[in-house]
């Protein structure tokens, strides 16, 4: 699986927003696991999946539904 950064490179914000955003969720399974002593465990994986799944497809579908061109003559190349 490959992040999809929709052609933002480097020298965009969203390229940063991205990684920062899905760091800080990362970091806070951590801190919950570390700090406070909570255990992940396979069962409550299993139960994200289940939650978490459904709407990615939701939000996938919605997104593409809606989806349209970017406007012409609005790029800088």
């Amino acid at each position: 699986m490959f992040a999809n950064t929709d052609g933002a490179n480097y020298d965009t914000f969203h390229f940063y927003q991205y990684f920062i955003v899905h760091s800080r969720m990362l970091l806070t399974i951590v801190w919950f696991a570390a700090v406070r002593g909570f255990k992940v465990r396979l069962a409550t994986l299993a139960k994200a999946v289940g939650v978490l799944f459904p709407i990615t497809i939701a939000v996938r579908l919605f997104d593409s539904a809606f989806a349209k061109e970017p406007l012409k003559g609005t790029s800088k190349n």
